[in-house]
């Protein structure tokens, strides 16, 4: 063991080298590929207009044969109905970067009527926060206060110097709301949902900022930051006289049964004492249970741990400390690079060694502590399976002795963290030695943005299918109201035509009529004549016949007199019918011919809603654990809107588009039936898309030799067709597609296990500071050290 208690300062001055060197140096700068480290579209009514921007921030701009490429070639509309522009050439513009760690991993473009929603993604993080953070924060408390209680106990006793150690260590973390004030002192003070809402308003702007608010540091913090802090909160606890091995070592499960008994006198049998004992000290016991075969791992691999350690040589080069302070951070070389890995690597080394120091120490101090059925080592050395079902219960009173605060906490924690807590003594705390490292934010590389209401869309296939029925690849066409009226015109308009050709044809049978009747009355006049002749001649014989003929042409004169009439009425009402239906087939007319032009400019005039600054698969944030969906955090999941050069520009049109769009791009150009936004992500265990093999085709929808994606749509694999008719007018050159490889290899494995995210860590992200501080602190290094301190003066003692 001599040989690493020696490291100490070694191991103080690596953590301090390690918090000098930033995320940005690694030894990934070595690697010679060029992977896409940043996206950005141009847009412009002219080719300059487009590309000057981009060529002016240092962008590449896609082309195709050696020309810039025109993502929205030919996809506008020259139609007189549009009002603004009718067409807008769109470039992409990239660059480049050797680092993985800076490269995107994919590109993918959601449209305006897509399957995405920003109120689900409102309900899963209201849902995350009331169904994990608040009910953690409940049971959380209780560690917190056991820290403020410690640390406010006198300075000489172990409790205090205990916590004033690890609120040092946490004062290496500072919360940006409140004026990047240090988290150890912080948390002294009740936080704001210990103090509640009312309480908390009515302090003033000054006092607020001595109350972190927890519930957004634990929602939106960096997740080893947090892991960090929950830890160092834990550690801290337990603010009794002795320590939970000295109440562990005092009780039986008999006694706890009877504390039972005599706390509950109503309850009288057996079963129910037993129950009240599983219900008050089960979910602890399956928790410690839950640790067993880690911490029995360890044991069996005590004699080659002791070894490794022993034989674990660090030595300090005190050159090394000067070669960090002098990197140039702005522009890293490849031996700054090659600094800043050595110092983090052999940083690891020492943490794990530390880290399996401290696990044989505590073997060693089990082996030495007798019970009344032998040593500690024995009782935890036996197999989980004894531990199961009823017997279970043996654990409980290690449940019992354990603090409320160390249960709080009891997630974060080993068994052996849990020995190495209740190990340490005073005097070993006043030898431990704080590393000086600068302090980091707990919101470390989070982009905060993402907990914004609104800013975020989540996606998932089920939304897209709901939405796949809003695809519209069809031109122009008149709406079924539209349809009806034109209908009901040309309806109107022949009605008009019949009725006129019944009235001309009522008036055709009346004058007929009244010819008839015309002639009716001569005829009965000549009759008549003939009648009066016949009476003065005398010539009775053909009066008869002159009468008879009389009554006839009467007749006949009143029933075509009637016709006359009966023509003239249907002649009359179909006239005006007629002019009726006229003024109602010009009337149909109007409003259809208005309906029409209004649904044809309405069909080239769109109302575009916002642009989500980031686009999210429900699938990448979230895991079902016991038929229960809940949310975690993965920050590198979220994919983020490209931005384009868009200005206000003259007319309202564009106004309008600059008001709702800003700076988030169009590939459509603000021209097409919708938005088409380019996202992108740099996914953690996505592999890089190489810059050299980005490659435009227009025409043609095979895939080039050698190419497996692009450019696609959320929820497929397969290259897009950027001017397709459900978002554009016109179907471009017959196809855009922009096609890209990725490397063979993750960014985790180019960067390599030295330089990975750490495992366990809620998401990826977070300075060497905080890394340095989770392997040294976190993983109990420094109470190695406080151990091998300890037993050292008291074997000196004796």
């Amino acid at each position: 063991m001599k040989k690493l208690c020696m490291t100490f300062i070694a191991l103080i001055l690596c953590a301090a080298l390690a918090a000098l060197a930033p995320a940005q140096v690694t030894a990934a700068a070595n690697n010679n590929t060029l992977y896409v480290s940043e996206v950005k579209v141009g847009l412009g009514e002219t080719s300059e207009e487009a590309a000057k921007e981009l060529l002016a921030e240092g962008y590449t701009i896609l082309t195709e044969d050696g020309e810039y490429a025109d993502l929205n070639e030919d996809a506008g509309t020259n139609s007189g109905m549009k009002k603004g522009p009718t067409d807008k050439i769109v470039y992409i513009g990239y660059k480049t970067t050797t680092n993985p760690k800076e490269a995107i991993t994919d590109l993918a473009v959601m449209n305006m009527n897509g399957g995405y929603s920003t109120e689900d993604y409102e309900v899963l993080m209201n849902n995350h926060m009331e169904g994990e953070i608040k009910p953690f924060v409940i049971r959380f408390v209780d560690a917190l206060n056991e820290y403020r209680e410690n640390y406010n106990k006198p300075a000489d006793t172990l409790n205090h110097k205990r916590a004033d150690y690890y609120r040092q260590m946490l004062n290496k973390l500072t919360d940006d709301d409140t004026g990047d004030k240090p988290l150890g002192d912080l948390l002294l003070n009740k936080t704001k949902y210990e103090l509640g809402d009312s309480a908390y308003n009515a302090l003033s702007d000054a006092e607020k900022k001595n109350h972190a608010d927890i519930l957004t540091i634990l929602m939106q913090g960096n997740g080893k930051a947090i892991l960090l802090l929950e830890t160092l909160i834990t550690k801290a606890t337990d603010s009794g006289d002795d320590t939970w091995i000295d109440r562990f070592l005092k009780i039986s499960t008999d006694d706890l049964k009877e504390q039972i008994k005599a706390d509950n006198p109503n309850l009288t049998t057996e079963a129910d004492i037993v129950a009240e004992l599983d219900k008050t000290y089960n979910d602890t016991a399956k928790k410690i249970y839950g640790k067993w075969d880690a911490f029995r791992e360890a044991i069996t691999a005590h004699d080659d741990t002791v070894n490794d350690v022993m034989n674990t040589e660090i030595t300090t080069d005190e050159g090394l400390k000067e070669k960090v302070e002098n990197i140039d951070y702005e522009n890293p070389t490849k031996e700054d690079a090659e600094t800043a890995l050595e110092v983090v690597k052999e940083n690891t080394e020492i943490n794990v060694a530390l880290m399996k120091a401290e696990e044989s120490a505590v073997i060693d101090y089990l082996d030495e502590t007798e019970t009344e059925d032998g040593t500690l080592l024995e009782f935890f050395d036996r197999d989980r399976s004894e531990l199961e079902g009823e017997n279970i219960r043996q654990l409980y009173p290690i449940a019992a002795a354990l603090s409320d605060g160390q249960i709080a906490g009891l997630d974060f924690l080993s068994i052996t963290d849990l020995f190495s807590m209740a190990i340490a003594d005073e005097a070993g705390f006043d030898e431990a030695t704080i590393p000086e490292y600068a302090a980091a934010s707990i919101y470390q590389d989070v982009d905060r943005a993402i907990y914004e209401p609104g800013g975020v869309a989540i996606t998932d296939q089920a939304l897209r299918d709901k939405k796949n029925a809003l695809d519209d690849d069809s031109d122009f066409m008149l709406s079924p109201l539209g349809f009806v009226f034109w209908g009901l015109t040309a309806g109107s308009a022949i009605s008009t035509l019949v009725t006129i050709g019944f009235n001309q044809g009522y008036i055709k049978d009346m004058l007929s009529a009244y010819y008839k009747a015309n002639r009716a009355a001569d005829s009965a006049k000549g009759w008549a004549q003939g009648y009066s002749n016949a009476m003065a001649s005398g010539d009775e014989l053909n009066l008869f016949t002159y009468e008879r003929e009389i009554v006839d042409a009467l007749d006949e004169y009143d029933v075509t007199v009637a016709e006359v009439t009966k023509f003239s009425s249907k002649a009359h009402f179909t006239k005006y019918l007629a002019l009726g239906f006229t003024v109602l087939t010009a009337l149909l007319a109007a409003y259809s011919i208005y309906t029409t032009l209004d649904q044809m400019f309405a069909y080239y005039k769109v109302t575009f809603k916002s642009i989500p600054t980031y686009m999210v698969e429900r699938a990448d944030i979230t895991e079902t654990v016991n038929g229960k969906e809940i949310m975690i955090k993965n920050e590198t999941a979220y994919y983020k809107v490209a931005l384009c050069n868009r200005k206000q520009g003259k007319t309202q049109i564009e106004k309008d588009n600059y008001r709702v769009l800003g700076n988030h791009n169009d590939l459509n150009g603000d021209v097409g039936k919708q938005w088409l936004a380019l996202y992108y992500v740099k996914y953690k265990e996505g592999r890089p898309i190489l810059a050299d093999s980005l490659k435009v085709v227009k025409g043609d929808k095979k895939l080039p030799g050698g190419y497996e994606t692009g450019i696609h749509r959320f929820g497929e694999s397969a290259a897009f067709n950027l001017t397709h008719k459900y978002y554009c007018y016109n179907d471009g050159p017959d196809g855009t597609f922009v096609y890209f490889k990725n490397a063979a290899q993750t960014i985790d494995q180019l960067i390599g296990a030295d330089e990975a995210p750490a495992s366990g860590s809620m998401f990826s992200g977070g300075s060497l500071a905080i890394g340095a501080v989770i392997g040294v602190i976190a993983g109990g290094g420094i109470v190695a050290l406080i151990m091998f301190a300890t037993r050292k003066r008291k074997k000196e003692a004796a």
